[in-house]
């Protein structure tokens, strides 16, 4: 075989979820782009010379414990194993232990048939071995790459793509300064406790807290509040004949927002619904439980976040200000039909999604007041759901509060 050395800059997408669930949606279109730098799992080199196969990762800002690198030796993603996210795997490197795919399409069936020299240091990752192992490996193999935790979740990874000829290598320092961090874009899609702008005699009386967040974030032209009033998560994919403020905000025109949006350093999709869904009505109810339609939609932005390389967020929605004196605030989005908030947090679970829990923040925090006369003269300005530009920036901070609590600290650089 001719010594020859093929170098690949792949930049990662954060992706979570479980072993046997694909991420990522593969086509011949797909195949043909680019790829896209990213910041997360790192950079993968991989060469082929002198009858050794070697496979090396850069580390970025998220690797999980575990490796796997997926090898497709002939360059025909319809054989080996397939999913969603890795397509034509005929081999396996598991930290270091090679395996061998024994079928061709979705079934996990894998032989060892050997070792490879494997180290996993604070700054790469490493995977040598002798092409004796993989014996029918060409030269324009391809490979993915997956980062898990030591439970065996998908931490972060590198998509398979073909190669490329002269690619440009971008400095992982570079694609790692806080610098690059700071112009990671943030989508919210929602109802009107995000995006509310109700006047009284000319002047603004209502906000959503998607409305001010950006005060708190380093580069509040980063933030694209798109949310909807009136907005279930399943009419918020359906209905454009309503206007609101000028323009109605929808899934489609969301999505050519973010299409048209340079998104090359990584992004979120923030997703808060609830409150429109428990509306029993055909057009915008929905019904909570794990595999019902409110745990579907919201499964579907989901899907489409990490297809489109951004990370998603879910949000439990925040609760309504209704308080009886000497009792603690009603969790009015446990209705006889189910939780809706716990819907979300069960979807975050097993999808492996980031969860802000705003439901439980605020209603810890709304009972602290009397009741619910005080909380709306506080945070509202008439009913018991939607809230002023005083209680919106409340809420706004508690958003961030939940951001920089959480584990992922690159999504806390984006705000002061």
């Amino acid at each position: 075989m001719k010594n020859i050395l093929y170098t690949i800059a792949l930049y990662a997408l954060f992706v979570s979820g479980c072993s046997n669930e694909s991420i990522l949606t593969q086509n011949s279109q797909l195949l043909a782009d680019e790829p896209k730098p990213n910041i997360y799992l790192g950079k993968l080199s991989k060469s082929l010379k002198d009858a050794e196969l070697k496979l090396n990762i850069k580390k970025g800002l998220k690797v999980g414990k575990n490796i796997q690198f997926f090898i497709d030796s002939d360059y025909n993603k319809s054989t080996g194993y397939i999913n969603r996210l890795v397509d034509g795997a005929d081999y396996l490197i598991e930290n270091e232990t090679i395996f061998k795919s024994m079928s061709n399409g979705s079934s996990w069936d894998w032989e060892i048939v050997g070792r490879a020299d494997f180290k996993n240091s604070e700054t790469e990752i490493t995977a040598q071995t002798s092409t004796q192992i993989i014996p029918d490996i060409k030269q324009n193999f391809r490979v993915a790459a997956l980062s898990r935790s030591d439970k065996w979740e998908i931490v972060s990874n590198i998509k398979m793509l073909p190669i490329k000829d002269h690619v440009i290598i971008v400095d992982a320092n570079e694609t790692l300064s806080p610098d690059i961090r700071k112009k990671m874009k943030i989508f919210i899609i929602g109802d009107s406790t995000v995006h509310n702008t109700t006047t009284l005699n000319g002047i603004r009386i209502g906000m959503g807290w998607g409305d001010i967040l950006g005060r708190y974030m380093q580069n509040s032209q980063n933030l694209f509040n798109l949310a909807q009033p009136g907005a279930s998560s399943k009419s918020y994919k359906e209905r454009s004949d309503l206007e609101y403020d000028g323009w109605f905000h929808n899934w489609h025109q969301t999505k050519e927002i973010i299409n048209d949006t340079n998104i090359t350093n990584g992004g979120y999709l923030f997703i808060q619904f609830g409150h429109n869904d428990e509306i029993p009505s055909s057009d915008i109810g929905t019904l909570p439980g794990i595999e019902n339609s409110f745990y579907n939609e919201l499964k579907e932005y989901v899907i489409y976040a990490r297809d489109a390389n951004l990370t998603p967020v879910l949000i439990t929605p925040v609760e309504r200000m209704e308080k009886y004196a000497g009792y603690e605030t009603i969790q009015s989005h446990i209705k006889e039909v189910g939780d809706y908030a716990q819907t979300i947090r069960d979807l975050s679970q097993i999808e492996n999604v980031l969860l802000l829990d705003l439901q439980h923040k605020s209603w810890s925090n709304f009972n602290n007041f009397r009741d619910s006369a005080a909380l709306i003269k506080t945070f509202g300005y008439g009913d018991n759901t939607h809230f002023s530009p005083t209680g919106a920036k409340m809420i706004a901070s508690w958003v961030k509060e939940l951001i920089c609590d959480s584990d992922n600290k690159i999504l806390c650089t984006q705000f002061k």
